[in-house]
């Protein structure tokens, strides 16, 4: 009971410790038609994509070594017989 007041106590009072430029950042209070604002949400987008394009370069790459895996392989007697350097 004592710890967890203790803790509570210590919560608050470093909260409102807290410097001023520990808080957000002036982007995230500025108005949402603002140029820091359209940027940064631009800036996100395009991160978002990328992170997509990479991840689905990765699904489809998967997916072609389990269609690769599927198809039937050659017997190893013929490939050795077709690509045998001896006569």
């Amino acid at each position: 009971m004592i710890f967890s007041n203790c803790k509570s106590i210590f919560a608050v009072l470093g909260w409102l410790a807290m410097n001023a430029s520990l808080q957000a950042c002036p982007v995230c209070f500025a108005a949402p038609e603002s140029p820091e604002s359209r940027g940064m949400t631009l800036a996100i987008l395009f991160l978002l994509g990328t992170i997509g394009i990479v991840l689905c370069g990765v699904a489809s790459f998967v997916i072609y070594l389990v269609a690769r895996q599927k198809e039937p392989h050659p017997p190893a007697e013929l490939f050795m017989e077709e690509q045998s350097i001896y006569p």
